[in-house]
């Protein structure tokens, strides 16, 4: 498997006396794996510290934070030397112990030249008050994998190229395979773990399996980690809810009172923030008006939610392959959410306006995605089938004049004035390529075999 973000990890390991790194994220993203494969690059130096179900690397984080005996506990525990500028330190789900949280502080002052990442599946740290965050650390976001990532899984190394190379003329010859290849994705999802299960399988009724199985993952982190039999009542009913919340179109977004007759916002806020800072769900704000910088215009009491991924999107909405090929007026509106969706998991991947993009709901203009670029504003709408003809797309361009919209779908490319239209299967390297990354990540592909 293959991570765009390893490159990332890869360049933070081999600096010089570098800042603790923190690889957030929710559960079963692939956090693990990734700092395991790092570890491969210090050899011998590599020291792994699982917390979870590891009650000797527990007790050795749960005494009163200190470094001198912490370090003793270490080598013995792992029979290696922590070396500054030469040892991997790597714990993972830190935030089984908070206490170890202050300890990575004490060991990145007293130890300098250490290279420290731990992973932190942030459902922990979102319900113990008090627990503070490392602050002086580099923080990395790990996502489901994107479409090029599981192609590359899957070993379509050839088509995976092609799409970040985004090359309009390959994406003619090879329009119907990416389509088929997209909508498998649009089932499967990105978990690394359900994915393997595919490759293993080929067996879509396993890959369900597995996606219920990190569901029920999630439900029991819900009551395992609420301090109460309030909080845990309202994460539950919200986390029910979430199969009619992702449905709610942009002029309703997000509704309390759809989680139980009467609900109220003071009730679910606690809930909400708890499911977004695990990274769970992702909330999208509506933007009140186009001016930059584009934080500065989200309107924090209308938006609506999506999941962490697309597979379990699936899984916890009942949607079947079916469902996403018919194109009848009665699955319309679950398609046109997986395609939301889709465009979404895309951007967060590729790091596209992780923190400049909303969504756009003025007069009869309703725009997916409204991504800053500079002192550009482009508007990108999301569209499931091969039909797009836009009244609101085209008004928006009437009335706002942006140098480039964006629609993305399951037509062929085509280029009309302002207007883009791109594959949706190509949309994150198609915006990667024009820029709208939030930091420049470079790929390592082994190349293709003819």
């Amino acid at each position: 498997m293959q991570r765009l973000i390893m490159n990332d990890l890869k360049v933070w390991a081999t600096s010089q006396s570098p800042k603790p790194a923190m690889v957030n994220g929710a559960r079963r993203v692939g956090k693990t794996w990734l700092i395991l494969e790092l570890g491969k690059l210090f050899g011998d130096n590599f020291i792994y510290l699982p917390m979870e179900g590891n009650s000797v690397v527990k007790n050795l984080f749960e005494r009163e934070p200190g470094t001198t005996e912490l370090v003793k506990g270490i080598e013995k525990y792992s029979g290696k030397e922590l070396i500054p500028e030469k040892t991997l330190l790597a714990i993972d789900e830190v935030q089984a112990v908070p206490k170890a949280l202050e300890s990575i502080k004490y060991l990145y002052e007293d130890l300098p030249g250490l290279h420290i990442i731990a992973t932190c599946s942030l459902m922990g740290l979102a319900v113990h008050k008090g627990t503070s965050y490392p602050v002086d650390t580099v923080n990395f976001n790990v996502h489901p994998l994107t479409f090029v990532e599981f192609l590359l899984a899957l070993g379509n190394e050839r088509n995976a190229i092609d799409i970040l190379e985004d090359d309009h003329n390959v994406y003619l010859d090879r329009h119907a395979v990416l389509v088929k290849l997209y909508k498998d994705y649009l089932f499967i999802g990105g978990m690394p773990n359900v994915v393997n299960e595919y490759i293993k399988t080929n067996n879509l009724i396993s890959v369900r399996n597995a996606q219920n199985e990190i569901i029920g993952l999630y439900e029991r982190d819900f009551s395992k980690h609420t301090e109460n039999s309030l909080e845990a009542v309202g994460l539950q009913q919200l986390w029910k809810n979430i199969p009619i919340q992702c449905q709610n179109d942009s002029s309703e977004g997000f509704s309390y009172k759809k989680i139980r007759s009467g609900g109220k916002k003071d009730e679910y806020d606690w809930a909400l923030g708890c499911l977004k800072y695990s990274g769970i769900i992702h909330v999208i704000h509506r933007i009140s008006a186009l001016g930059l910088p584009l934080c500065a215009y989200l309107e924090l009491q209308h938006f609506k939610i999506r999941l962490v991924d697309i597979g379990l999107l699936g899984a916890i909405t009942q949607t079947i392959p079916a469902m996403l090929e018919d194109l009848s007026t009665k699955t319309a509106i679950i398609r046109g959410v997986f395609a939301e969706q889709f465009v979404l998991q895309e951007m967060l991947g590729n790091k596209i306006g992780v923190n400049s993009f909303g969504y756009w709901k003025h007069g009869n203009e309703e725009i997916e995605y409204l991504l800053a670029s500079g002192l550009d504003i482009i508007p990108i709408e999301v569209k499931s089938g091969r039909v797009t003809k836009s009244n609101s797309l085209s008004s928006y361009i009437k009335n706002n004049k942006p140098p480039l919209a964006v629609r993305a779908s399951l037509a062929a490319y085509k280029r009309h004035e302002a207007l883009e239209e791109v594959p949706i299967y190509g949309i994150g390297s198609y915006l990667s390529k024009h820029k709208f990354k939030d930091s420049t990540l470079g790929w390592e592909i082994p190349p293709a075999t003819p």
